[in-house]
Formats: structure tokens, sequence, C-alpha cells
């Protein structure tokens, strides 16, 4: 019964997603990337950004409509609970959504894109707000050559006659977490075989 009351009391006591949320602040109502490469997708870069709008299921903010139904005031019974299940309204915050853009920047170049360019814009719309980032990945660095710089003769003799197992090749993106497995493949290679 009382799982039935809140979803009825939702649709007709709580309309309004922005409820509760401050006069002067936004909810964060959308949060899209968009990326003109084809190497990267949108769904590999919104991990990076800071700030995501509440969950949502089937398009409808379920656990957001549950804490706007719990009183402001009230910390007990039926209004503690519906607190403790539902979800805050995420407020849009300019800092964060800098952030955001700083970090997707980032990992676009450590995966190789240098000359990539990330212009962040907010859409108001009432109390929601839209954050939109657009990317251009620019042409991507690739790896031209791979050498080697060994001091220890033994040591080269070794690496050299694993380079079959190398994972960085001519013409591949260039991959800073690449260069790391390489690295420690080489570290483990090398203490296997006594050193």
């Amino acid at each position: 019964i009382i799982p039935a009351f809140i979803v009825g009391a939702m649709f007709f006591v709580s309309c309004s997603s922005t409820r509760n949320v401050p006069d002067g602040k936004y909810l964060l109502n959308k949060s899209k990337v968009e990326i003109d490469s084809k190497d990267v997708t949108p769904s590999d870069l919104n991990t990076y950004l800071k700030q995501h709008p509440n969950k949502e299921i089937l398009g409808f903010r379920f656990h957001l409509r549950l804490y706007n139904l719990a009183s402001p005031y009230k910390f007990t019974g039926l209004n503690k609970w519906l607190k403790t299940i539902g979800e805050e309204p995420i407020i849009l915050d300019t800092n964060l959504v800098n952030d955001g853009a700083i970090n997707v920047l980032q990992y676009l170049q450590s995966k190789g894109y240098y000359n990539a360019k990330i212009d962040d814009s907010i859409y108001y719309h009432g109390k929601k707000a839209d954050v939109y980032y657009s990317i251009s990945a620019n042409v991507p660095y690739r790896v031209r050559n791979l050498t080697y710089s060994i001091e220890d003769t033994v040591i080269q003799r070794l690496i050299k006659s694993d380079s079959v197992n190398c994972l960085i090749s001519r013409k591949q993106l260039f991959d800073t977490d690449l260069l790391q497995n390489e690295r420690s493949r080489i570290e483990s290679y090398l203490r296997n075989n006594g050193y």
C-alpha cells in the first residue's frame, strides 16, 4: 500500500523536479558530450565529467521524485526513508563544468589527441540547466618510430629477442596508458629473467 501511495503521490503532489532547488540555483537537467571523432565515443568521455544529472529510470527521475516527496524540515519516519531511498537534486556547479572539461581534455591528450579543443556551454530554462561539451578532436598523434636506449648489451639482446611481444607498433595512436603497460611488461619480463 505504501509504495502505491508513494507512486501516486509522486504524480499528483510532487510534479516539479525542481521543488528542492534553491532560488538562484539550477537543476542539472542534461550533460551531453559531442565529439567529431569516430575513434572516441561520448560514453568514453562521460566518465571524466565532474557532474552528472540525477539518474533516470526509463526517462523518469524516480529517485529525485522520491526525495522531493519528503519534507525538507523533517528527518524521521517516512521522510527519512524517502530521503534515504531518494536522490538529492544535482545542482549545477559551473566550476565542476570547467573541471570536467579539463579532465576530458587531459584524457584525450593521453590518447594522442594533443590538438583537441573543447567548448562547454550552458543553456538555462526555468530552474534547469543543460550543459553541452563540444569537442574537436583534430588529427591525433601516432607512433612513427620505436627505439630502445639500453646501455647493458645483455639486457638489450633480451629486449630485442622479446620485441615480438611489444604492445606498441608503428602508426598506432599514441596512448600513455599503453606506454605504461609496455613499461610494466618489460619490467616483468626482465625480472623473470633474473633482473
